[in-house]
């Protein structure tokens, strides 16, 4: 059993242990005993803001993407996006040229390999939009007052056009009576 004399994980070298049992009775000394802690304090930091979980950039632009955390031994670091692991494994990534396919959520999962112990950020990537910027709809868009307009319409031209037809239809029955009389 070891027994620590005192410890402190600011105190970096050989820290004092006794150590006692069966085997070692009363030896006592000063070894480098291994101290292991964390992960703690794991930090987010990003070439642009992050707004309630939110990274906002444009499609085209450099995002970086660093995670930082205090842990003994150094941890190791994952990163996962929309849930899937990348195959990244250090603590930064950088996305050169944002496509739409990377928009989404990104996790980075910090892990200490002793201690199995981890901990994680998470942060969503949108488009940054404003309210000088006009967003492009892809294919066909009609706003919903114009979509009852032209419902209506629509109806009224159905109504319209039925009518001619029965009307000519009558008006052709009459006249072959009229001829076979």
């Amino acid at each position: 059993m070891v027994y620590w004399s005192e410890a402190c994980n600011q105190e970096p070298g050989p820290l004092a242990c006794s150590c006692s049992g069966r085997f070692l009775p009363g030896h006592r000394g000063n070894w480098l005993c291994p101290f292991v802690d964390g992960p703690d304090n794991v930090q987010l930091r990003t070439s642009h803001s992050i707004l309630n979980g939110i990274l906002s950039a444009e499609i085209g632009s450099q995002v970086h993407m660093e995670c930082k955390a205090t842990s003994r031994p150094s941890p190791k670091y994952h990163w996962t996006h929309n849930g899937s692991l990348l195959s990244l494994s250090g603590a930064k990534i950088i996305l050169p040229s944002l496509a739409w396919e990377q928009m989404g959520r990104y996790r980075c999962i910090v892990e200490n390999p002793m201690t199995q112990l981890a901990m994680y950020r998470e942060f969503q990537i949108q488009v940054h939009r404003s309210d000088h910027s006009h967003v492009v709809n892809r294919g066909f868009y009609i706003s919903g007052a114009k979509v009852v307009w032209l419902i209506v319409i629509t109806v009224l031209s159905s109504v319209y056009l039925c009518g001619i037809l029965i009307y000519m239809l009558i008006s052709h029955l009459s006249t072959r009576r009229q001829r076979g009389t």
